[in-house]
């Protein structure tokens, strides 16, 4: 079985299971975050640059403490693309958590070297429920590019032992959702099993 077997496969069962949500409109923090958020609504590198200074939120009238730029420059590239058309917004989150649920196959490849044990893995992962709210929730989109660029980590290091390419795809699962910090702790696991 090929890797572009296994991402059809993947691809199949995440676009069975998840396209419901494309009818579904934007909903509570999404308001703040996208449909009221002037810098999100004007694509610039001004706007974009502001989301690597300002909390998460601050430029649709509900600043919190989180600080996630990619997430609001996700937003931005969404509504460039799609305006404000939910189910574009929702594909997006489709594609993101379809590319983890890849890079968690390839990573349990290299860990285990068992291609079958690493799709049925994966394959769960995908269809998990604790998984529904980071894909069929627009806001949720923190724990999907956290998990690509968090695995996408892994893999690099564990695979290829590219030190550079996975520390700048840590830097970017850390600018996507702050639980990323564990990353080091899980390499050292892993590297002393």
């Amino acid at each position: 079985m090929k890797n572009l077997h296994v991402f059809l496969i993947l691809s199949m069962i995440g676009i069975a299971i998840y396209a419901n949500s494309f009818q579904n409109d934007f909903v509570w923090d999404d308001e703040y975050l996208i449909t009221n958020n002037t810098h999100v609504q004007s694509p610039s590198m001004d706007n974009a640059l502001q989301f690597f200074k300002d909390n998460l939120g601050k430029h649709g009238q509900d600043e919190n403490n989180f600080y996630r730029p990619l997430q609001e420059l996700s937003y931005m590239i969404n509504y460039a693309v799609w305006g404000l058309n939910p189910p574009g917004f929702h594909l997006t989150n489709l594609v993101l958590h379809l590319l983890a649920a890849f890079l968690l196959f390839l990573v349990i490849v290299e860990l285990s070297g068992n291609r079958i044990a690493a799709l049925a893995a994966s394959s769960i992962y995908l269809v998990h429920p604790l998984n529904i709210e980071a894909v069929a929730y627009i806001a949720g989109r923190a724990d999907c590019l956290m998990g690509v660029f968090f695995l996408a980590a892994f893999y690099l290091y564990m695979k290829e032992n590219n030190i550079i390419l996975s520390s700048l795809f840590f830097i970017l699962a850390l600018l996507s959702k702050e639980i990323a910090i564990m990353l080091p702790a899980i390499l050292i696991f892993t590297n002393g099993i």
